[in-house]
């Protein structure tokens, strides 16, 4: 027996990653709630427990690819969501798809998009200008950290909006290859239908006609009636002896 599969609670997990997050009214006029709310969203495939090892594993990545961390942003090729792709976090999870992919299947957008998430996180813990300034102010770090944060939660869902486009056009594509399989079928299905019945009335005038004579003469006249079906005797064969058709 096949596995179960696995049943997902989007809900119960947006919950369990907001509350992991926190909050503070400190970063409310910032658009905090709103980012959490649609890193959450992308996220919501996914429990806390995934998501602390995709962070685990980009964090692995990051430090066994310095070359590409170290370098703030370099041109990307052009093409769609190419602010996300020249981006060194992006380059990253190109580069070590394979190692990413031995902790986590993550799709590279979700990573995106936790790594996101943890930035909002951090500004929570990062939100108070310090003692020195006032309580009502923002740090510097955390305004940093969610202007970052909202960047790449946009990038991200522009990447999830493409996979979707994506799978969108592959499920069109199938539909429409069956439909012209089906199309096909039925084409063929009434052909048969008609060499069968063309068949029968020769058969009919002179019952001891081989099989061969009297498909010779039916490629003959089709060819002199009607010259748009394109019938071969091979063709007249198979259709008189199709196992799903009624013997003659």
């Amino acid at each position: 027996m096949p596995p179960k599969e696995r049943k997902i609670d989007r809900a119960a997990n947006i919950r369990e990653l907001r509350s992991w997050v926190g909050s503070s009214p400190l970063l409310a006029p910032l658009g905090f709630s709103r980012l959490v709310a649609d890193a959450a969203f992308l996220l919501s495939a996914r429990t806390l427990p995934e998501v602390l090892i995709m962070l685990q594993a980009l964090n692995e990545a990051a430090k066994r690819r310095p070359d590409i961390t170290n370098n703030k942003w370099e041109l990307p090729d052009p093409g769609y969501n190419w602010p996300l792709h020249g981006e060194p976090l992006w380059r990253l999870v190109e580069a070590e798809e394979k190692s990413l992919k031995e902790h986590t299947d993550a799709r590279p957008w979700e990573l995106v998009a936790a790594f996101s998430l943890n930035g909002l996180r951090r500004s929570v813990v990062n939100s108070m200008a310090g003692l020195n300034g006032p309580r009502e102010a923002v740090s510097t770090q955390a305004q940093r950290l969610i202007a970052h944060a909202a960047t790449f939660i946009s990038l991200a869902q522009a990447e999830r909006y493409r996979d979707d486009v994506r799978r969108g056009k592959a499920s069109a594509l199938g539909i429409q290859k069956a439909n012209s399989s089906s199309a096909r079928k039925e084409t063929k299905i009434a052909r048969y239908k008609d060499i069968r019945r063309d068949y029968r009335s020769l058969k009919e005038k002179n019952p001891r006609q081989s099989q061969s004579a009297i498909a010779d003469k039916l490629v003959a006249f089709y060819e002199r009636e009607r010259p748009d079906v394109k019938v071969s005797k091979s063709t007249i064969i198979r259709a008189v002896k199709e196992p799903n058709n009624e013997p003659l």
